[in-house]
């Protein structure tokens, strides 16, 4: 019945109806632990492990401990299970002197102890008892755990190297066990992901294509599942990735605390401990991911900045603008009070500027620039505007009031002028916030700046026009036409 769990599965679950012989209940606990149905296989392969013991048969009762072993680790997570059932394997062993069975235990000792150094070593121990008794599987298993032990290590190509060579024996059927194939793989996927060898995990996976046509996937583990979806995920098969996420959870879905390591099994394709949700936005509700699908476009929520400088100055930019378009010049000016939210001193309060960079770190130049320019382009921040002795001048009778309660996009300033009258300014939201959208004149206005330097004024206006006539075009060549820029190309 090769590959054929759901059958194995109803086989060995009839033959159980009258009887219930420890070879049908490790029988099923294997299919079962083949089709992801983790906690009826570790019920059978339990029931098993006792039915043997009374037999008595503590060689198989051996066997079947060792499964539990790993079912219980690496699908799991349970670190006290998994070696409460060692114990069990290496006292059965030890009491009666299983000594073709010591090298599994020795190998799964090491692995479970969490430490690369003490895995190697139990590794090569086992690989030694492997060549002692002719266990092709053992054999086989110990050089996979000595490669992936070796990549914990950081001896990265020397590990690598043991993994292929392993990937390959398992894969040409030198073990006996289809186990075989499944430990390896799942060593060689956990070291690959941990290391970022992304190119030889799916080169191996592609290779194992026959095996799991034939018998399933190898990755029949939480942990090498998870990392195998992962994989997936990276090489752009979504549809792929999802599914064995979702195999990964089912198969674990009972672990108390999930796994304890990095291949903690996700509650979806993307939200792994180290998957594109947890690294990029771990904060993210991702309900959020779909929600308004269709009718809501986060495009139109991008924001355009006015000014060449950083956003927290913008506020107090626009507040400058408006008192010199208020009519106030920056030669009667006698002090300047701008009362903002702490981040615009924490990082914008540089003064003593040498370069035209430093400016735009330097809400006093940016304020400076925004009441006697009206503007802050890269034009206002270069070394010799920075250095200008009216804008140094302005700068130096400029003051900041921090008041924890204003926004980061708010601030008020007031303005003393050389009679005593007091003017006072303020923003609420700066331009080119979400709260106050830069018009398209306003757009129409910074594309000018930024381009008609290079390509001149009507080149800029034609690009312009290009681009609001884009919903009428039909033809993509028509509107690539209307861009001189492109068509010069």
């Amino acid at each position: 019945m090769a590959g054929r769990w759901t059958d194995a599965r109803d086989a060995f679950t009839k033959a159980l109806e009258d009887a219930a012989p420890p070879e049908a209940l490790a029988g099923l606990g294997e299919a079962e632990w083949w089709l992801g149905d983790t906690t009826s296989a570790i019920d059978h392969l339990g029931r098993a492990y006792a039915a043997f013991l009374r037999r008595p048969d503590p060689a198989r009762a051996t066997v079947c401990a060792v499964r539990l072993c790993l079912v219980s680790w690496n699908s799991l997570g349970r670190r006290a299970v998994t070696r409460g059932w060692l114990r069990r394997a290496a006292r059965l062993t030890e009491e009666n002197h299983l000594e073709p069975l010591r090298g599994w235990v020795q190998l799964l000792t090491g692995g479970a102890s969490g430490d690369p150094e003490p895995a190697a070593n139990a590794a090569q121990e086992a690989a030694a008892h492997a060549a002692r008794f002719g266990d092709p599987d053992l054999e086989l298993c110990a050089r996979s755990q000595l490669g992936a032990s070796l990549v914990q290590m950081g001896r990265v190509e020397e590990g690598t190297a043991l993994l292929d060579e392993t990937m390959a024996g398992a894969l040409a059927g030198e073990g006996k066990r289809l186990d075989t194939v499944v430990f390896t793989s799942c060593n060689t996927v956990t070291a690959c992901n941990r290391v970022a060898e992304f190119e030889r995990a799916l080169q191996w996976i592609r290779a194992a294509a026959d095996f799991s046509d034939r018998y399933g996937s190898p990755h029949v583990y939480t942990l090498c599942r998870t990392h195998h979806a992962r994989l997936l995920f990276l090489a752009g098969d979504w549809q792929g990735a999802e599914r064995h996420f979702q195999a990964a959870l089912r198969a674990g879905h009972d672990a108390a605390v999930g796994r304890p390591s990095e291949a903690t099994p996700p509650d979806d394709g993307l939200a792994g401990r180290r998957g594109f949700l947890k690294v990029m936005a771990p904060d993210a509700d991702r309900a959020e991911l779909t929600a308004g699908l269709g009718s809501d476009y986060e495009t139109l929520k991008n924001r355009y900045k006015p000014y060449a400088c950083g956003v927290v100055t913008h506020a107090a930019i626009d507040a400058a603008i408006e008192a010199r378009n208020s009519g106030i010049q920056a030669e009667r000016v006698r002090s300047i009070r701008a009362h903002v939210h702490p981040l615009v001193e924490e990082l914008t309060a540089k003064t003593d500027l040498r370069r035209g960079l430093e400016g735009k770190f330097s809400v006093f130049h940016c304020m400076s620039v925004g009441l006697i320019d009206g503007r802050a382009g890269p034009q206002q921040f270069t070394d010799a505007r920075v250095a200008d002795p009216a804008v140094v001048a302005l700068a130096r009778k400029t003051e900041l009031v921090v008041e924890p309660g204003m926004g980061e996009e708010s601030v008020r300033v007031d303005i003393e002028l050389d009679d005593g009258e007091q003017r006072s300014f303020s923003v609420p939201s700066a331009s080119g916030s979400l709260e106050r959208p830069l018009t398209d004149r306003a757009l129409e206005e910074k594309f000018t700046m930024l381009v008609g330097e290079f390509r001149g004024s009507s080149e800029a206006a034609s690009l312009i026009d290009a681009v609001w006539s884009m919903g009428k075009r039909t033809r993509v060549r028509e509107f690539v036409a209307r861009l001189p820029a492109l068509a010069d190309a």
